[in-house]
């Protein structure tokens, strides 16, 4: 389903970053992370190339604004996966990114992720 993407996951609960990192696994991802802070999201951004990315809203340093933002500067795929759904900010910056209400399961998420980035523009790298 992901063929081989990279997925950074970005998930400030343990239980729910393994039961991510796990599916989309067993969709034929690879897992970046899961990490659990805005700062450790930018770091790996800094130094990894990913595909995609899921990531929970509220984190143990902030929201996750500045990570979708600049995700969104450069089209990777995102899905958001929140209990309390997007921040204000972010809701004004990036109104169209897909949120997708906690306690979904894992499953649902993935597979979300997966068709947007099948349905994105082909890069040229």
């Amino acid at each position: 389903m992901l063929d081989q993407a990279r997925v950074m996951i970005v998930e400030d609960d343990v239980f729910t970053a393994a039961d991510m990192a796990l599916t989309v696994e067993q969709a034929d991802g690879v897992v970046v992370g899961p990490v659990a802070t805005v700062a450790e999201a930018l770091a790996i951004l800094s130094e990894v190339e990913i595909d995609a990315a899921i990531l929970d809203c509220n984190l143990l340093d902030r929201d996750i604004t500045p990570v979708a933002v600049r995700l969104r500067s450069t089209q990777i795929p995102v899905v958001i996966c929140s209990a309390l759904g997007m921040p204000r900010e972010l809701a004004e910056l990036c109104p169209d990114i897909p949120t997708i209400i906690k306690a979904a399961r894992a499953a649902e998420v993935v597979s979300r992720l997966a068709a947007i980035i099948k349905s994105a523009p082909a890069s040229d790298g």
